[in-house]
């Protein structure tokens, strides 16, 4: 037994093992800095500490993630800059539906697009026709993919969907 005990407490032994010390503390501080990297990274802790926090309606709460709102409408800011129309229409498309979305979650999903913004436009400044333009340029993107247009027509579009998302509180 104690021939066990001092091959255990050996310097030989623990200069041995000093290097599996060290790589296991790396492991360990490489999977800690792993976790919380994609902790900070993803909306979980926010989602977490949101759901803890007193909340009357928490259903409302978890759907107006202004994170995900942001960078939905960064990527259709990025999609206009670019030089290809094809992203400029998926663009403008992408906003439209946005603008879809948005009317439906706040109470006006049935009718046509005019009805719906009509309604919606009780209490804000809605610039009603350059809205219905720029959903009649989205329209006729979906219609038509192939027909040429614009690209300063297609951003003039965008800006307007941003003014009225802007007008519906969207960010």
């Amino acid at each position: 037994m104690s021939d066990w005990l001092n091959f255990i407490v050996s310097p030989e032994l623990q200069a041995r093992i000093r290097i599996l010390r060290i790589f296991a503390l790396l492991l360990i501080l490489f999977f800690m800095g792993s976790g919380f990297y994609f902790l900070v990274k993803t909306d979980y802790l926010r989602y977490r500490w949101r759901k803890t926090k007193w909340v009357k309606d928490y259903q409302l709460f978890k759907t107006q993630r202004p994170g995900k709102r942001l960078k939905i409408w960064k990527e259709i800011q990025r999609l206009v800059k670019s030089d290809l129309l094809s992203e400029n229409k998926l663009a403008v498309v992408k906003a439209g539906g946005l603008l879809d979305g948005v009317l439906k979650e706040a109470g006006y999903p049935a009718g046509d697009w005019e009805e719906r913004l009509t309604q919606a436009k009780l209490g804000t400044k809605l610039d009603l026709p350059a809205v219905l333009q720029a959903l009649s340029l989205r329209e006729a993107v979906l219609q038509h993919p192939e027909q040429k247009l614009e690209a300063q027509k297609i951003r003039e579009a965008v800006e307007v969907f941003q003014k009225a998302l802007d007008e519906l509180r969207y960010f």
